[in-house]
């Protein structure tokens, strides 16, 4: 295993931070958990080896593992998914309830079988 130097980023910055690494799997763009002064903190990986070989004096933390969003954004996709079959529901539950609430009540109004079969012709 070869230690690599990488120039990371934390979120809303623009000063890259030297981190030293022996995972090989690492690569620009990917998220990465370090050990900073300040506890762990999550930040991405703006070069990794190469050129930010020149900075690995000022590396003096680590990186301690890549971050995995998988999960996360499986997770987000399914909430918006469900959210959006949660309002389609809704919205079929409400039309079925209304043509049923007038079924019910035509049963006993002639009127308004009259009409909701009128209605029913020109929706078919």
């Amino acid at each position: 295993m070869k230690r690599r130097t990488a120039l990371c980023t934390f979120e809303n910055y623009d000063k890259e931070y030297a981190f030293k690494t022996y995972d090989e799997t690492l690569s620009a763009g990917d998220y990465v958990l370090v050990d900073t002064a300040n506890g762990a903190r999550i930040v991405r990986i703006a070069t990794i080896g190469g050129d930010a070989e020149s900075k690995a004096d000022a590396a003096r933390k680590f990186i301690l593992s890549k971050v995995d969003f998988t999960a996360y954004e499986k997770g987000k996709e399914i909430d918006a998914k469900s959210e959006e079959l949660k309002e389609r529901m809704k919205k079929r539950y409400e039309e079925i309830s209304e043509i049923a609430k007038y079924k019910l009540i035509a049963n006993d109004d002639p009127e308004l079988a009259s009409l909701l079969k009128s209605y029913e012709e020109i929706m078919s």
